[in-house]
C-alpha cells in the first residue's frame, strides 16, 4: 500500500495551469538575468519526475569549474513555476538545502517594471510565479527572497495537494482516505525538516485545489524573507562588525529615512561610514557562503 500512495504522490500534485510535458527548463543565468533575479540557475515550468537531476547535473557541471583552485558553484535557483509534481519538488528542495543554494521567486512588480522581468521567461503568463509544488522546492533555500532585487512582494502561493481525476477512478475509497492522511504526514514531516510554521500545513490543506492562496507581505518578511535563523546566526557572528552604539545609531537614521525627515550632519556622516561597512559586510557573506557551498558539493559527492 505504501509503494501505491508513493506512486501516486508522484502524480497528484496539479495546477490549473497545463505546462509542456518535458518538465522544468532548468538551466544558467545570462550575466544580464543574474543582475535581475539574483541568481545564478533559473527553473522555470511544471516540475516533474526527472527535474531532480536535471538540475543536479547542471549543477555539477558548474562546479566542476575551478577558479583559483576551488569550484565556482552555483549560488542559487530563481523559481518560475506553477507547480507539479510534490515529490520530485520535496527532492529536490533537500538538495536545495543540502548544497546550501539561495531560493527567489518573482515579485508583483508595478507593469513598467514586470514586463522586463517577464521578459527573461519562456512562458510568463503560466510561469511568472511560485506556487502549489513549487513552494516546497522554495522554502528550502538557505536564504529565500523575492526577485528583482527584493523590494516588491513575492508572487508564492500554495493550495491543497490532490489527486487527478485518472487516478481517483483508479483508487477505491478506502484507498484514498489512507492516501489522503499520508499525503498530509508527508508534507508537514517535510516543512518541519525545513523549519517552516506548521501554520502553512494547515493553510494548505485548507485552501481548496481550485484556488491559490498567494502569501501576503507581511506573511513573507515575517515567516520566510532572508536567512534561515541558524544561519542568521552564525553570518552575524563571522560578519556583522557593527558595534552595539552603531547598531543603535542605525535604527534612528533608517527611521527617519523611512518618515522622509531629513538627517542632521552628523547623520549623514554617519550614514556613510554605515553604508561603508554594509558594504564589507556583503563581501563576507559571499565570501564565506561561497566557501559553505563548496564545502557542502564536496560532501555531498564525497570528496
Amino acid at each position: 500500500m505504501r509503494s501505491l500512495i508513493f506512486c501516486l504522490f508522484a502524480a497528484a500534485w496539479l495546477t490549473a495551469v497545463v505546462a509542456p510535458a518535458s518538465g522544468a527548463e532548468i538551466r544558467d543565468a545570462t550575466p544580464e538575468e543574474l543582475l535581475r533575479v539574483g541568481t545564478s540557475i533559473i527553473l522555470e515550468g511544471k516540475i516533474e519526475a526527472g527535474d531532480y537531476d536535471k538540475l543536479l547535473k547542471l549543477i555539477d557541471v558548474n562546479c566542476g569549474y575551478e577558479f583559483k583552485g576551488m569550484p565556482a558553484c552555483a549560488d542559487g535557483i530563481y523559481l518560475a513555476s506553477p507547480g507539479g509534481d510534490v515529490i520530485e519538488a520535496m527532492k529536490i528542495g533537500r538538495l536545495v538545502r543540502k548544497l546550501r543554494l539561495e531560493t527567489r521567486v518573482p515579485s508583483d512588480l508595478p507593469p513598467r517594471y514586470r514586463q522586463k522581468a517577464e521578459a527573461i521567461l519562456k512562458d510568463p503568463k503560466s510561469n511568472f510565479m511560485c506556487a502549489s509544488a513549487c513552494f516546497f522546492v522554495f522554502v528550502a533555500g538557505i536564504n529565500r527572497e523575492g526577485g528583482e532585487g527584493g523590494i516588491y512582494p513575492p508572487i508564492l502561493g500554495i493550495h491543497r495537494p490532490y489527486f487527478s481525476d485518472v487516478e481517483l477512478k483508479r483508487l477505491s475509497g478506502n484507498q484514498v482516505i489512507a492516501s489522503s492522511g499520508q499525503m498530509r504526514t508527508l508534507v508537514r514531516d517535510y516543512l518541519k525538516e525545513m523549519g517552516v510554521l506548521a501554520k502553512y500545513a494547515d493553510l494548505m490543506f485548507s485552501t481548496p485545489k481550485e484556488q491559490v492562496r498567494f502569501l501576503n507581505d507581511e506573511d513573507f518578511e515575517s515567516d520566510f524573507e532572508g536567512y534561515i535563523p541558524e544561519l542568521r546566526d552564525w553570518l552575524e557572528a563571522k560578519c556583522n562588525s557593527l558595534t552595539d552604539i552603531e547598531k543603535s545609531v542605525e535604527k534612528v537614521i533608517e527611521g527617519k529615512k523611512r518618515h522622509r525627515e531629513v538627517l542632521t550632519e552628523s547623520e549623514e556622516r554617519m550614514n556613510r561610514m554605515l553604508s561603508e561597512k554594509h558594504i564589507q559586510q556583503g563581501e563576507c557573506h559571499a565570501k564565506v557562503l561561497s566557501k559553505l557551498r563548496e564545502d557542502a558539493w564536496r560532501q555531498f559527492h564525497g570528496h
